[in-house]
């Protein structure tokens, strides 16, 4: 099975400070053994960073589906939805000026 693939656009709130909220949305993809199902995806969280290049970041995502056949069940006139949380770490290339 091949990995999901995303397209967002980002806004970091607080760019140039220690903790920024950010807000995203866009659209993706995962892979199903026969077919690619396509989705649109909302989110946000907040980064920190905890060094001059190195972030931590806190997510929260909500996958709209564009069909009702994710999980191989078709029921209702809804389509299917699902919600991902994560943390993660960023590395910046190059040096930033940090805000506290």
């Amino acid at each position: 099975m091949r990995e999901p693939s995303e397209l967002n656009l980002e806004y970091l709130f607080l760019a140039k400070f220690k903790f920024s909220p950010f807000v995203y949305a866009g659209v993706g993809n995962f892979f199903h053994p026969t077919v690619n199902l396509y989705k649109a995806q909302v989110g946000g969280g907040f980064e920190y960073l905890a060094g001059k290049n190195l972030g931590v970041r806190a997510v929260a995502q909500y996958d709209l589906g564009f069909t009702d056949d994710w999980d191989n069940y078709v029921n209702g006139k809804k389509k299917d939805m699902g919600v991902r949380f994560g943390v993660g770490l960023n590395y910046y290339f190059g040096s930033k000026k940090i805000k506290n």
